[in-house]
């Protein structure tokens, strides 16, 4: 089977994305404990392992990079609580394509400092394989364009510059869900 590698804008990313690749899988992906056992020191600071929960995710696991860039450890928090009820529908909804079919997912995102400021990441979610039993989940890598200073917090997600569907060997949803405008 050949299929295209993503776009990736930085080395770091494409970096994660073949550490990723080069684990043992289970229906495509890797489980949660074969990527923790794995972990690879290079990665795990800029890592969130998120979960599906209901109608939310939980944030299982926030690499300490970016404990430091949000200015706060998340870990066990829901996901996106900052968000308006459609911004997080279409995260829940892009985000549920990663773990069912599995795939992945590659986009550069804009956050807004708490001085105004904007900052750009290129991230990348990837399926992690559920065990008996347990729920889904998925692991995100994300790299920062431009470094905040250190007294800026970042103070939230704003928009999807750009994205790519990224085909592990089950396909890839024909559609990206964005934020309809009123």
């Amino acid at each position: 089977m050949n299929i295209a590698v993503p776009s990736f804008q930085t080395s770091e990313c494409r970096g994660f994305y073949e550490y990723w690749q080069s684990l043992p899988r289970h229906n495509l992906a890797p489980t949660s404990e074969i990527f923790l056992d794995a972990s690879n020191p290079r990665y795990a600071p800029f890592v969130y392992i998120l979960e599906f929960s209901g109608s939310d995710i939980v944030i299982r696991l926030m690499g300490t990079a970016l404990v430091e860039r949000w200015k706060a450890d998340r870990t066990g928090e829901k996901f996106l609580t900052t968000q308006d009820a459609e911004t997080k529908k279409v995260f829940l909804t892009n985000c549920s394509h990663i773990v069912s079919m599995p795939c992945g997912l590659r986009a550069t995102n804009r956050f807004r400092l708490s001085a105004g400021q904007r900052v750009s990441t290129e991230a990348i979610a990837l399926p992690l394989a559920p065990g008996p039993g347990r729920p889904q989940r998925f692991v995100s890598y994300s790299q920062m364009f431009e470094e905040p200073s250190d007294e800026d917090k970042v103070g939230g997600w704003e928009d999807v510059v750009d994205h790519e569907w990224i085909d592990l060997g089950a396909g890839v949803p024909d559609y990206f869900l964005t934020e309809q405008k009123k």
